[in-house]
């Protein structure tokens, strides 16, 4: 039984990256009456924490994907599959506001808040809740 768990375990980090699922840390205490609080996470390994903000840039129907850029945040964009991903160097919970501009659209305003997430008793907890944002710019 504590083969299961331990492979369990290992698949859900290796799969989950930073965030665990509540019904499976309830799972994890050592013994039924211990609270998730007293396990060891001693020898688990977290993977990166996402970036906070992912936005997904599009044009609208019929338009090509826009080569966005973001200004009013440090960050990257480059080609995804349908659309132009951008992600702010932004790795912490707080209000962000940002544009997203792109040559022969018109700048799209952003605000997004990233929550402050804490799970007590988690090995792997990066601190807030990850946003992706989907972004249409209209062409001028």
């Amino acid at each position: 039984m504590v083969r299961t768990v331990a492979f369990s375990l290992l698949t859900v980090l290796a799969l989950g990256g930073c965030d665990l699922p509540s019904a499976f840390e309830r799972t994890l205490a050592d013994g039924e009456d211990g609270p998730p609080s007293e396990r060891s996470c001693e020898g688990v390994m977290c993977g990166p924490c996402p970036p906070a903000i992912t936005v997904r840039v599009t044009g609208g129907l019929g338009d090509p994907t826009p080569e966005a850029v973001l200004a009013g945040l440090e960050g990257h964009c480059g080609a995804a599959s349908s659309a132009t991903e951008c992600t702010p160097d932004v790795y912490a919970p707080g209000d962000y506001a940002f544009e997203v501009r792109a040559t022969g659209y018109k700048p799209a305003s952003v605000q997004v808040t990233v929550p402050e997430m804490l799970v007590v008793g988690a090995c792997c907890n990066c601190g807030y809740e990850a946003r992706v944002l989907d972004v249409t710019l209209e062409r001028l």
